[in-house]
């Protein structure tokens, strides 16, 4: 008798082992699908964005929901200032760096996303982080952050010539 529990008890647990192994391998496996037009997404949303520097420009990829939340004008002077990286050349690497799985009930399986693009520009280099949201078959943006890098051309203050000695 209480080997027959005992055989059931480890094969319950065995079960639920090979369940979870199952899901791991399942959630891998969307994450890799996924990371190939993930990237291809951010990168065109990136490129759209350094044509003008505008918001703008990539308001239409945003969630609808975070797109009604941002302030505007804020949004916009924050890539206004991002003008003197100009437009993008390159994309030197891109990594899916985080990926995740909820159900959404009437919506189904949401997933979100997030890569990094490390890119240059004609101004200097910059690491890109986005956010994707993907619902009901959509992939929006969900966020964007870019922190140029130390080769970003800073502005250029004229140069203002000193006074003589003597006549300060």
């Amino acid at each position: 008798m209480l080997r027959t529990f005992l055989k059931t008890v480890i094969s319950g647990i065995l079960g639920l082992l090979v369940l979870g192994t199952m899901a791991v391998g399942g959630l891998s496996a969307m994450a890799l699908k996924s990371a190939p037009d993930n990237t291809l997404r951010a990168v065109a949303i990136t490129r759209e964005l350094a044509t003008e520097w505008s918001y703008q420009a990539i308001k239409p990829h945003f969630v609808s929901e975070i797109a009604r939340g941002l302030d505007e004008t804020a949004t916009e002077r924050q890539f206004s200032g991002l003008r003197r990286l100009g437009r993008l050349e390159t994309v030197e690497s891109a990594t899916q760096t985080d990926f995740r799985v909820r159900y959404a009930g009437s919506d189904g399986i949401v997933t979100t996303s997030r890569l990094v693009l490390e890119a240059r520009f004609e101004g200097g280099s910059a690491t890109i982080t986005v956010t994707l949201k993907r619902e009901s078959g959509v992939t929006m943006l969900q966020h964007i952050h870019i922190q140029p890098g130390a080769s970003w051309r800073q502005p250029v203050e004229p140069a203002t010539p000193a006074a003589p000695r003597g006549f300060a």
